[in-house]
């Protein structure tokens, strides 16, 4: 499930990092009358909550006495 959510993690900063070269992101045009790029950032960095919340709890106790 961690491995998941790391894949998911690195998607979402892929996609951030990219935004400006997605040529359906960087466009004249407007969602929800934001501009897209606006709106897909922000999907985006909402995203990122739950994901990191999600490997938040499910670490095991082993993870936190490795950190020590």
């Amino acid at each position: 499930m961690t491995l998941v959510c790391y894949v998911v993690l690195v998607l979402i900063a892929v996609g951030l990092l990219a935004s400006p070269l997605l040529g359906f992101v960087n466009r004249p045009a407007l969602w929800f009358g934001l501009p897209s790029i606006m709106v897909w950032m922000g999907v985006l960095v909402l995203l990122i909550t739950p994901v990191l919340a999600i490997v938040e709890t499910t670490r095991g106790p082993d993870d936190e006495e490795e950190r020590r």
